[in-house]
């Protein structure tokens, strides 16, 4: 069946740039998916978008090429190996 027109379906495509910015948001500020601001688009599109370049073997090609030429020093801070008073939990 033709009608002659080309029907679009569900939402427009995200740009490539805007789910790489958004994953980068996510690995800088440390949030889950469903934290990620609005202004980034729909978490669950944002996530599958990553998914779909996991699945796909890009994001490793990326990480891989970014670490052949890495700039500055990576430092790491796991909140759990922190001591803090037991007084130290809140606000007084």
């Amino acid at each position: 069946w033709k009608t002659g027109k080309t029907q679009n379906f569900g939402r427009p495509p995200l740009s490539s740039d805007n789910v790489l910015r958004a994953v980068l948001h996510i690995l800088r500020e440390g949030c889950r998916w469903r934290a990620l601001p609005s202004h980034w688009g729909r978490w669950n599109t944002i996530y599958r978008s990553w998914r779909r370049w996991v699945d796909a073997g890009l994001w490793s090609l990326v990480l891989g090429q970014l670490a052949r030429k890495p700039k500055g020093q990576l430092r790491f801070v796991d909140s759990t190996f922190i001591k803090v008073h037991q007084a130290g939990h809140g606000a007084p």
